[in-house]
């Protein structure tokens, strides 16, 4: 015989469905941290590829010093130049290598960053070292939600013998 006014044991169906929505909530917030550390990530991967693509260009021109010196490394779009100087048999111009280094440098930059387009500026020469260096690299790294990223480097050019 039941008795009235014992307690009963055990969950109810209630408490079982409260259950299972706060647990669903918290896997909804889990899953949404989990894509922001996606996407942060890449936009730090491709910060990354930013800075590693302008100090690559930066060696390519103190090494190539007169040619950088003298402005012939500006551009105001990445180009598509294609040259004779492949730097493994034939030794090369200055101008040649200043163009081989721009092509390679625009794969690079085409191939880790979505989107990406370049601008190299050269202080004026005026005679003196150091020549400022300003190299702006922009992406897309927001796919169509953002506005494009913009990353500034700047270099001072001295010429090999000073350093």
């Amino acid at each position: 015989m039941k008795r009235f006014g014992a307690r009963e044991s055990g969950f109810s169906m209630i408490e079982t469905l409260i259950a299972v929505i706060v647990v669903a909530i918290g896997l909804l917030g889990i899953a949404g941290l989990q894509l922001t550390s996606n996407a942060h990530s890449e936009a730090s991967l491709q910060r990354s590829h930013a800075a590693t693509l302008a100090r690559e260009l930066f060696e390519r021109m103190r090494l190539n010093y007169d040619e950088a010196k003298a402005g012939n490394y500006d551009i105001s779009a990445l180009p598509s130049i294609d040259t004779n100087c492949r730097g493994d048999t034939t030794d090369c111009t200055g101008t040649q290598l200043m163009e081989h280094d721009l092509r390679v440098w625009s794969r690079g930059v085409n191939k880790n960053l979505p989107n990406g387009t370049a601008v190299v500026t050269t202080g004026a020469d005026n005679g003196q070292d150091p020549v400022d260096i300003t190299i702006t690299i922009t992406w897309d790294q927001s796919r169509g939600q953002r506005s494009p990223v913009t990353e500034t480097f700047n270099f001072k050019l001295m010429g090999l013998e000073k350093l």
